[in-house]
């Protein structure tokens, strides 16, 4: 089944439409990267998702997006942006309020969780205090204790350096096929692909490309006119095969580069 469904969605601020008739399915399990220029309606589209705005047209888990279902819409879909609120006064407090145990188990799935994350240090600081990496990555072990089935990611990783980003996309990735959580990370950096397993292009009203990330980036007359800059890799492989350097390939690593122009 499905764990996000949406039908046909017309959607409006005011006068403004946002989409039109738009389409989207999703399986449990899948890491999507979800692009588009500024103001495509990415962030939208999460909030959507998340049970912000309510609309018949789209399921979550089998239950339409409506006041009806919504508490429990909530209780399995999580949203995290670069602006997060924490509300108790240790990391401990902050996770234990989603566990209903005794306390000694608590501490231990608790302690477990942090550790997995290199984050056990951090188990009795306050999380007002914490670095925007360190924010991030407590927003998502809350959403991962939480169990939440859907996490949707507004833009959280461009603020992060290179080594940091990859730690939290390493993460996600292992937490994704160990519970079969679906993660949908919206941004309009598409430099880190080869980590998704699709890519969502939304695009005047509409989602206008879907597919693997090779298929994808295939088109790339229509990301480059949409204001998207291509992957490094795939730059960099263009402009050594002008020269005639190497042969053209799109799935040519930076490794294979290398390789080919030391022969």
């Amino acid at each position: 089944m499905n764990i996000i469904e949406i039908n046909n969605l017309d959607f409006y601020f005011g006068n403004n439409q946002i989409f039109s008739s738009m389409n989207f399915n999703s399986l449990s399990g899948e890491f999507i990267l979800l692009t588009g220029s500024n103001s495509s309606g990415k962030t939208t589209f999460l909030k959507v998702i998340n049970g912000c705005y309510y609309n018949d047209n789209v399921k979550i888990s089998g239950m339409n997006l409506n006041k009806n279902n919504i508490d429990k819409i909530h209780q399995i879909v999580s949203y995290i942006d670069a602006n997060n609120s924490f509300f108790f006064e240790t990391v401990y407090d902050e996770l234990a309020t989603y566990l209903d145990c005794e306390e000694y188990i608590k501490m231990n799935k608790i302690k477990k969780i942090l550790s997995d994350f290199d984050f056990l240090d951090k188990l009795l600081v306050s999380p007002m205090g914490l670095s925007y990496f360190e924010s991030q990555k407590l927003a998502l072990i809350k959403a991962i204790i939480k169990k939440s089935k859907i996490i949707c990611l507004d833009d959280i990783f461009s603020l992060m350096n290179y080594d940091d980003k990859i730690y939290l996309i390493n993460k996600l990735k292992e937490y994704i096929e160990k519970y079969n959580i679906t993660v949908i990370y919206s941004s309009c950096d598409i430099e880190f692909t080869d980590y998704f397993d699709r890519i969502i292009v939304i695009y005047n009203k509409g989602i206008i490309l879907d597919g693997n990330p090779d298929l994808v980036l295939k088109h790339e007359n229509i990301l480059k006119k949409i204001g998207l800059k291509m992957p490094f890799i795939y730059e960099l492989n263009e402009k050594l095969s002008l020269y005639d350097l190497v042969e053209y390939n799109n799935n040519n690593t930076l490794k294979e580069l290398v390789d080919e122009l030391c022969k």
